[in-house]
Protein backbone atom coordinates (compact mmCIF):
# COMPACT_ATOMS: atom_id res chain seq x y z
CA UNK A 1 0.00 0.00 0.00
CA UNK A 2 1.07 3.41 -0.69
CA UNK A 3 -0.07 6.94 0.46
CA UNK A 4 0.51 10.02 -1.25
CA UNK A 5 -0.55 13.11 0.59
CA UNK A 6 -1.02 16.17 -1.14
CA UNK A 7 -3.90 18.42 -1.90
CA UNK A 8 -5.94 15.00 -2.55
CA UNK A 9 -4.83 11.65 -0.66
CA UNK A 10 -3.95 9.09 -3.10
CA UNK A 11 -3.52 5.34 -1.78
CA UNK A 12 -2.18 2.70 -4.01
CA UNK A 13 -3.03 -1.08 -2.81
CA UNK A 14 -1.67 -3.85 -4.32
CA UNK A 15 -3.64 -7.23 -3.62
CA UNK A 16 -2.23 -10.83 -2.81
CA UNK A 17 -3.49 -12.16 -6.65
CA UNK A 18 -1.31 -9.18 -8.43
CA UNK A 19 -4.62 -7.15 -8.98
CA UNK A 20 -3.60 -3.24 -8.27
CA UNK A 21 -6.23 -0.58 -7.40
CA UNK A 22 -5.82 3.06 -6.88
CA UNK A 23 -8.34 5.79 -4.79
CA UNK A 24 -8.43 9.17 -4.15
CA UNK A 25 -9.82 10.66 -1.84
CA UNK A 26 -10.33 14.56 -0.78
CA UNK A 27 -8.06 15.92 2.26
CA UNK A 28 -10.14 16.60 5.11
CA UNK A 29 -10.55 20.34 6.74
CA UNK A 30 -8.79 21.01 9.99
CA UNK A 31 -11.52 20.27 12.97
CA UNK A 32 -10.74 24.08 14.07
CA UNK A 33 -11.99 25.24 10.72
CA UNK A 34 -15.07 22.63 10.69
CA UNK A 35 -16.11 23.99 14.30
CA UNK A 36 -15.67 27.27 13.15
CA UNK A 37 -18.71 29.41 13.04
CA UNK A 38 -19.98 30.60 9.54
CA UNK A 39 -19.58 34.38 9.05
CA UNK A 40 -22.52 34.83 7.76
CA UNK A 41 -24.21 33.31 11.67
CA UNK A 42 -21.81 36.15 13.51
CA UNK A 43 -22.97 38.72 11.33
CA UNK A 44 -26.49 38.08 12.05
CA UNK A 45 -26.26 37.72 15.27
CA UNK A 46 -24.46 41.52 15.60
CA UNK A 47 -27.15 42.77 14.20
CA UNK A 48 -29.58 41.11 16.08
CA UNK A 49 -27.87 42.30 18.90
CA UNK A 50 -28.94 45.55 18.62
CA UNK A 51 -32.63 45.18 19.50
CA UNK A 52 -32.79 41.46 20.93
CA UNK A 53 -31.13 39.87 23.99
CA UNK A 54 -29.55 36.47 23.73
CA UNK A 55 -32.33 34.58 24.67
CA UNK A 56 -34.18 35.95 21.68
CA UNK A 57 -31.79 35.49 19.13
CA UNK A 58 -31.13 31.97 19.85
CA UNK A 59 -34.93 31.51 19.24
CA UNK A 60 -34.43 33.57 16.12
CA UNK A 61 -31.60 31.71 14.76
CA UNK A 62 -33.96 28.12 15.29
CA UNK A 63 -36.69 29.87 13.26
CA UNK A 64 -34.11 30.74 10.69
CA UNK A 65 -33.06 26.95 10.63
CA UNK A 66 -29.04 27.89 11.45
CA UNK A 67 -27.42 25.11 13.07
CA UNK A 68 -24.22 24.47 14.27
CA UNK A 69 -21.09 22.19 12.98
CA UNK A 70 -22.87 19.28 14.48
CA UNK A 71 -26.52 19.96 13.34
CA UNK A 72 -27.56 21.13 17.12
CA UNK A 73 -29.73 23.65 17.11
CA UNK A 74 -28.99 27.35 18.92
CA UNK A 75 -28.94 28.19 22.80
CA UNK A 76 -28.54 30.80 24.66
CA UNK A 77 -25.08 29.40 25.64
CA UNK A 78 -24.04 28.83 22.47
CA UNK A 79 -24.92 32.57 21.22
CA UNK A 80 -23.07 33.93 24.58
CA UNK A 81 -20.08 31.63 23.59
CA UNK A 82 -20.13 33.51 20.09
CA UNK A 83 -20.34 36.96 20.75
CA UNK A 84 -17.63 36.38 23.72
CA UNK A 85 -15.24 34.53 21.03
CA UNK A 86 -15.96 37.20 18.12
CA UNK A 87 -16.00 39.90 20.55
CA UNK A 88 -19.14 41.04 19.72
CA UNK A 89 -20.52 44.01 21.97
CA UNK A 90 -23.39 42.69 24.71
CA UNK A 91 -26.79 44.14 24.01
CA UNK A 92 -25.96 46.11 27.44
CA UNK A 93 -23.17 47.69 26.56
CA UNK A 94 -24.72 48.72 23.64
CA UNK A 95 -27.82 50.19 25.31
CA UNK A 96 -25.29 52.09 27.20
CA UNK A 97 -23.69 53.81 24.34
CA UNK A 98 -26.53 54.94 23.25
CA UNK A 99 -26.94 56.97 26.57
CA UNK A 100 -29.46 54.39 28.46
CA UNK A 101 -29.37 54.58 32.41
CA UNK A 102 -29.39 51.91 35.19
CA UNK A 103 -32.21 51.91 37.37
CA UNK A 104 -30.81 53.36 40.29
CA UNK A 105 -29.29 56.27 37.92
CA UNK A 106 -32.56 57.45 37.17
CA UNK A 107 -33.61 56.94 41.17
CA UNK A 108 -31.30 59.25 41.91
CA UNK A 109 -32.00 61.78 39.09
CA UNK A 110 -35.66 61.79 39.99
CA UNK A 111 -35.05 61.39 43.88
CA UNK A 112 -37.50 58.41 44.28
CA UNK A 113 -36.48 54.89 45.21
CA UNK A 114 -34.98 51.61 42.86
CA UNK A 115 -38.21 50.01 43.32
CA UNK A 116 -40.37 53.17 42.39
CA UNK A 117 -38.29 53.49 39.25
CA UNK A 118 -39.39 49.49 38.01
CA UNK A 119 -43.07 49.77 38.74
CA UNK A 120 -42.92 52.75 36.60
CA UNK A 121 -41.00 50.80 33.97
CA UNK A 122 -43.93 48.46 34.21
CA UNK A 123 -46.41 50.69 34.25
CA UNK A 124 -45.05 52.45 30.49
CA UNK A 125 -44.71 55.80 32.59
CA UNK A 126 -40.46 54.98 31.84
CA UNK A 127 -39.38 53.92 28.64
CA UNK A 128 -37.26 50.94 29.47
CA UNK A 129 -35.20 48.47 27.21
CA UNK A 130 -34.49 44.56 27.76
CA UNK A 131 -30.94 43.73 27.83
CA UNK A 132 -30.57 40.47 29.86
CA UNK A 133 -32.43 37.27 30.14
CA UNK A 134 -33.64 37.74 33.37
CA UNK A 135 -35.66 40.85 32.98
CA UNK A 136 -33.14 43.47 33.20
CA UNK A 137 -33.85 46.39 32.28
CA UNK A 138 -32.30 50.40 31.21
CA UNK A 139 -33.96 53.12 30.88
CA UNK A 140 -34.39 55.88 28.39
CA UNK A 141 -33.06 59.36 30.14
CA UNK A 142 -35.97 61.10 31.22
CA UNK A 143 -34.70 64.59 30.62
CA UNK A 144 -35.63 67.38 32.73
CA UNK A 145 -39.06 66.11 34.06
CA UNK A 146 -40.81 66.26 37.39
CA UNK A 147 -42.44 63.19 38.40
CA UNK A 148 -45.74 63.83 40.14
CA UNK A 149 -47.17 60.73 42.38
CA UNK A 150 -50.04 59.02 41.56
CA UNK A 151 -52.99 58.28 43.78
CA UNK A 152 -54.57 54.70 44.64
CA UNK A 153 -57.66 54.17 45.66
CA UNK A 154 -60.64 51.85 45.53
CA UNK A 155 -61.77 53.38 42.50
CA UNK A 156 -58.61 53.32 40.06
CA UNK A 157 -57.18 56.76 41.34
CA UNK A 158 -54.72 58.75 39.15
CA UNK A 159 -51.41 56.91 38.00
CA UNK A 160 -48.16 58.80 38.61
CA UNK A 161 -46.49 60.65 35.19
CA UNK A 162 -43.93 63.13 34.24
CA UNK A 163 -44.44 66.35 33.10
CA UNK A 164 -41.44 69.17 32.11
CA UNK A 165 -40.12 70.63 34.44
CA UNK A 166 -41.26 74.41 34.76
CA UNK A 167 -37.77 77.09 34.40
CA UNK A 168 -37.34 79.89 37.08
CA UNK A 169 -35.66 82.52 36.22
CA UNK A 170 -34.76 84.56 39.06
CA UNK A 171 -33.53 88.36 38.82
CA UNK A 172 -33.50 91.31 40.58
CA UNK A 173 -35.59 94.37 39.59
Amino acid sequence: MTLIVGQRVDVHVRWRGGRTQSLAVERPQPMSRVRKTRPEVVSLIDELLETSTDRQIAGRLNELDHRNWRGECSTTKKVILIRQTYSLKSRFDRLRQRGMLTGEEVAKLLDVSTTTIHQLGRQGVLKRHLYGNNCRFLYEPPGDVKLIKGAGSRYGGRPPRLIPAQQTEQGAL
